[in-house]
């Protein structure tokens, strides 16, 4: 049986997505290269393994580098906007998307919660907009029949995910007072251990989350204990809670026995409202800050009031009073009052529209009893979200989108990669790749902080000289272009004569490769068990062609040039030159990790100041 998902689904796997990339365990990698442009099926395992011969270079993408974005709706004198409907979209116009929201020139976002003076339903897309919408007016009925709330105000750092159609939508809620570029150490002294870092104790471990356990099947919420170690330093027990998504407690010297069965927390409009002295008055966190706190302590408000008139003529809507009250009568909330607006036609009161005086607040159902004129069932009420719809600006706007964007210098990519190459025709996503550490292998970006920029290279660099024969780097430069095939010569005879399985496999074609017929071999795969080279990029040290540099992918696993290693260009059967020195060593285990994404580009870099952004976009869901 097909299910059909919500729009919160989309909304909340967009969050979960979200999180994961800027987890402190996320390993997400933005990999450059790429010598060739031809079509490929990102689909394949094929391609999977070939893409490793084209991922040159990586750069860990970093918590800065991801939001969660919508649909940007820019405010325009004379558009129509919709009012927010708790009911569902706004009817009227077409397409899955509605403009019930818009962002004005002071990059502040507002939320449509009416759009006539008479809160007419039927009315709605009759009237434009002709007042820009502002924090000084927030939630006032404007002279244009308008009323707009504030919801936030993009920072300097959100721009950077703003285009033409999207906008991104932070989140009070994930305020930090310590910046992702911390160190550890830094971290755990400012989040609990202060001076203690280095001391010994007992740490006690919250839930940061609603859990359940999966063996007991005991429901645990926020704040419950979760469990203690002794002995133990409190910088170690941080780091532990970090690992597991746990608040902790240290007590200096103590035992398990001291820990509390619960532990407080504060939300992160409390923390941000508690750093006021350090935030912008006009910074999104403090005013975010400000809306997320009212929002909650009023949780539950009637947000808006909209009566439907369509059919009925004047004498359908006379009453006998002036503005007659509406009695809300609801099982949850209290508070809330509103009533019909009227004019005078003679004697006669006629019902132009409603208004909804007191908000109220508590309601989650909400009935009219004995309404003038049976209009009752005329009468659209907009409910709150449980936590204030104010409080989840990614809900109500429908954040299901997941914006990576990372920005590289071009002019800073010799530098940072130490690289000669200077034409890139691939890049994507890939996570997980593993480092070969002197030790142990590491997963890239897992010794970095969030926001830490962190670089690897797959390439190894090798000065090489002429070895046999007349051969000059000035005259076989075009046989050494980058994507061209070379081969380790010193490789192949020390595995002919060192390993059985090699010679029984691959006897033939190394015998090929050993008497110089290298033109046998008409593919990269045919090249890779004997340690086959792809040239990334080629560059000759001097006029006198004594020597050169060329960067290659290595095709085996376990291949590492050494100084004195033969090389020989792929076509090439007579030639044949040496490695000089190795100055660069591939930093990655190939094959290693999972590809996310893969797209072709055309970059060129040069000496200037530029920036290219490589941007992704993933959409969760519809709505």
């Amino acid at each position: 049986m097909a299910i059909k998902s919500s729009r919160s689904f989309g909304v909340d796997t967009a969050k979960t997505l979200y999180d994961t990339i800027r987890g402190v365990d996320s390993n997400w990698l933005l990999f450059v290269g790429g010598t060739t442009s031809n079509p490929e099926n990102v689909d394949s395992v094929n391609q999977d393994i070939s893409l490793w011969e084209e991922a040159n270079f990586f750069q860990k993408i970093r918590a800065n580098d991801v939001r969660i974005v919508t649909r940007k709706v820019n405010w325009e004198r004379g558009q129509v906007y919709y009012p927010y409907l708790s009911e569902g979209l706004p009817t009227g116009v077409s397409g899955p998307e509605r403009n019930y929201y818009t962002i004005n020139d002071k990059d502040e976002v507002f939320l449509c919660v009416g759009a006539n003076a008479e809160n007419r339903y039927d009315k709605f897309g009759l009237s434009s907009s002709t007042i820009k919408p502002s924090r000084s007016k927030d939630d006032q009925l404007l002279e244009d029949g308008y009323r707009w709330k504030f919801l936030y105000k993009l920072d300097l750092s959100e721009f950077k995910f703003v285009t033409k159609d999207l906008m991104p939508i932070p989140d009070v809620r994930e305020y930090d007072n310590i910046s992702s570029s911390s160190t550890n150490k830094e971290e755990a002294f400012r989040r609990g251990c202060g001076p203690n870092t280095g001391a010994t104790g007992s740490v006690c471990f919250y839930y940061n989350e609603p859990a359940v356990d999966s063996v007991s099947g005991v429901a645990y919420q926020k704040g419950d204990f979760d469990f203690c170690t002794d002995r133990i330093n409190c910088s170690k027990g941080f780091d532990i809670a970090k690992k597991l998504n746990r608040s902790y407690t240290f007590t200096k010297g103590g035992l398990c026995g001291n820990c509390s069965s619960t532990k407080s927390f504060k939300l992160g409009y409390e923390l941000a409202l508690e750093d006021a002295k350090n935030l912008n008055p006009n910074s999104n966190s403090y005013l975010q800050a400000n809306v997320y706190k009212e929002s909650i302590e009023n949780s539950g408000q009637l947000i808006s009031l909209f009566v439907d008139l369509t059919g009925l003529d004047e004498n359908d809507l006379k009453v006998s009073v002036e503005n007659p009250p509406i009695t809300i009568s609801s099982l949850s909330g209290a508070g809330a009052s509103a009533r019909f607006l009227t004019f005078k036609r003679g004697q006669d009161n006629i019902i132009y529209g409603v208004e909804l005086a007191s908000k109220g607040k508590g309601y989650r159902d909400v009935a009219f009893n004995d309404v003038t004129n049976n209009l009752g069932s005329r009468l659209k009420v907009s409910l709150d979200y449980n936590d204030g719809v104010f409080a989840n600006p990614r809900k109500i706007l429908n954040g299901n989108r997941v914006m990576i964007k990372v920005n590289v210098r071009t002019d800073k990519i010799a530098n940072t990669f130490g690289t000669d190459q200077t034409t890139f025709n691939r890049y994507g996503i890939i996570r997980d790749v593993r480092v070969a550490g002197q030790d142990s292998e590491y997963i890239a970006g897992s010794l970095q902080n969030t926001d830490e920029i962190a670089t690897f290279s797959n390439v190894t660099k090798v000065t090489v000289k002429p070895n046999v024969g007349s051969f000059s780097f000035a005259s076989g430069a075009e046989t050494l272009t980058s994507g061209g095939l070379i081969v380790d010569k010193t490789i192949i005879e020390k595995e002919s004569s060192t390993n059985d399985q090699f010679i029984t496999e691959f006897q033939g074609k190394a015998g090929q490769l050993l008497s110089g017929q290298l033109s046998e071999f008409s593919t990269r795969n045919e090249f890779r068990p004997f340690g086959g080279l792809k040239v990334v990029n080629y560059k000759q040290n001097s006029s006198t062609a004594a020597n050169a540099d060329i960067e290659v992918i290595t095709g085996k696993d376990t291949l590492n040039l050494a100084r004195g290693d033969k090389l020989a260009i792929g076509s090439d059967t007579t030639n044949e030159f040496e490695i000089d020195t190795v100055s660069q060593t591939r930093s990655l285990v190939p094959y290693s990790g999972s590809i996310v994404s893969s797209n072709q580009t055309s970059i060129t870099t040069s000496s200037d100041a530029q920036e290219a952004t490589f941007q992704f976009i993933y959409t969760l869901g519809k709505y």
